[in-house]
């Protein structure tokens, strides 16, 4: 055996284990046959053996070994054989006997063969359907483990919702936060921008003042104090 079959034998073996984990998982539970579709219901009874298919290879073989007993003894009936004498007369022989034995005991013992087989499979088959029937009624053991799985599932649901929502509220919130952060920082900067602008214009009345001061003065002329101007009214 080359290395590279090797390899693709390793390769095929693990890909079977891990087909048979997820099927282990997913479709061999009994509470997961509700939930699947026609095509992994039937895999799910398959691997669950919920249906026997030796009862139908053994009863296809029955039909099939009695139809070659009668068929082949009825041929067997026109058998004929020559054969030489005492005197060197040739002589022919019947042979047909063991075609008619063949038509009456062969499907005899057939029948007692395969009855035999069938008594075994028909007996499990009805420990099967009891059992059924038994799993089937209110209160029975199966059905606690059933309603057992369900409420696990139900209860393993319920905590993932949970951590779903806690999880969409923790986004939400951080969101709000960030949203939040980023008004304050605009209305910082609009404030530092207002701060600033108003800055640059006293800076640049400042400057005109220090450049122009007679121009300003003639523009904004002091009052004069009250007591010069009763002074000049005596």
């Amino acid at each position: 055996m080359s290395s590279a079959t090797t390899v693709f034998i390793v390769i095929g073996v693990v890909l079977a284990l891990a087909a048979t984990i997820v099927a282990w998982i997913m479709i061999v539970p009994e509470n997961k046959r509700p939930k699947l579709n026609k095509f992994f219901q039937y895999l799910h009874d398959l691997f669950n053996f919920k249906s026997l298919w030796l009862e139908k290879i053994l009863k296809f073989l029955y039909i099939f070994e009695t139809f070659t007993c009668v068929i082949v003894g009825f041929v067997l009936l026109f058998n004929f054989s020559s054969y030489s004498g005492i005197y060197g007369r040739s002589h022919v022989r019947w042979n047909g006997w063991i075609g008619l034995l063949l038509m009456i005991f062969g499907p005899i013992i057939n029948r007692i063969i395969y009855e035999f087989l069938m008594m075994i499979v028909l007996l499990v088959k009805n420990s099967m359907d009891i059992n059924d029937k038994l799993n089937a009624q209110p209160g029975s053991r199966y059905q606690e483990k059933l309603a057992e799985a369900q409420r696990r599932e139900e209860e393993a649901a319920a905590r993932r919702a949970a951590k779903e929502a806690e999880r969409a509220a923790c986004a939400q919130q951080q969101y709000m936060q960030q949203q939040y952060a980023q008004q304050q920082q605009l209305q910082q900067q609009q404030l530092a921008q207002q701060q600033y602008e108003q800055y640059g214009q006293q800076y640049e009345q400042q400057r005109y003042d220090q450049q122009y001061p007679q121009q300003n003065m003639q523009q904004n002329p002091q009052p004069e104090a009250p007591e010069a101007n009763q002074d000049n009214n005596g």
